[in-house]
């Protein structure tokens, strides 16, 4: 996955990155899967993922803006 604007509509996996990945949810409503937690994310939410979770799974109706080095 490069760096921009990505579109989640049902479920998407994010692979691990070498270093961080940080996330801006600017539309819609989902939620995101670690292992077997799930965290709720609404339009205006950011996160930071650090590569030591594991893959990330994202599940819902959202537009991303996401960021990796």
């Amino acid at each position: 996955m490069r760096n921009g604007e990505w579109e989640v509509s049902g479920r998407a996996q994010l692979p691990e990155h070498e270093k961080y990945t940080l996330v801006s949810v600017i539309e819609g409503k989902g939620y995101l899967r670690i292992q077997t937690s799930e965290y709720p994310l609404v339009k205006g939410d950011h996160l930071i993922l650090p590569v030591d979770f594991g893959p990330y799974e994202l599940a819902g109706e959202l537009v991303l803006i996401i960021s990796r080095e």
